[in-house]
């Protein structure tokens, strides 16, 4: 049995990501400018205005400790970064902040340290950013078949135990604890 939605009421227009905050769903509504938060029954409980401030986002992700949303504009190269609970922006990272020019950041992830890793996908490595000193570093750097090195990162994922980065064109995953230090890697280009 279930319950019909009126996708009316949703009223999103060109949504391009995603991501959640508990039990809830916060979606980029990329034609109004704005995060839209629903609960598990898809009803509205919030939306946050952004027209003035950030005009496209391609990766969104939410860190629960920090209560900081992380927007990435791939396009504009910046990544924002919205503090819930002040319900401003609190950081915008960028070429200005960043060592060496960022090309096409795509997904990021905030570490209970308030380090901020960035997926520096065209540039080929994967940076760390201090939110609270303003610092960054390059982590990973270019390489072939994984073991620290990365081609195209795209993508990052946190348990409890590890933090997972998507390696695209070495064609694997690679595992690192909350130090950052490498465990293993997970997949490999196969010659078939």
């Amino acid at each position: 049995e279930y319950d019909l939605i009126d996708f009316a009421e949703l009223c999103l227009r060109n949504p391009t990501c995603l991501t959640s905050k508990n039990e809830l769903l916060l979606i980029w509504d990329e034609f109004n400018h704005q995060i839209t938060f629903y609960n598990k029954d898809l009803q509205i409980i919030k939306k946050i205005g952004l027209q003035d401030q950030i005009s496209s986002v391609s990766f969104m992700s939410y860190n629960e400790n920090s209560n900081y949303l992380c927007l990435t504009d791939s396009k504009k190269n910046k990544i924002y970064i919205y503090d819930l609970n002040r319900e401003k922006i609190s950081h915008i990272i960028d070429s200005k902040t960043i060592e060496g020019r960022m090309k096409s950041p795509a997904n990021t992830l905030i570490l209970g340290n308030n380090k901020l890793i960035i997926a520096d996908q065209f540039n080929n490595r994967v940076l760390i950013y201090n939110l609270d000193s303003n610092e960054s570093y390059i982590w990973l750097t270019f390489g072939r078949n994984g073991n620290e090195k990365v081609r195209k990162p795209i993508h990052f994922c946190l348990s409890k135990r590890f933090i997972y980065v998507f390696d695209y064109h070495n064609y694997l995953i690679q595992v690192f604890d909350h130090n950052l230090n490498f465990q293993y890697q997970i997949g490999g280009k196969v010659h078939l």
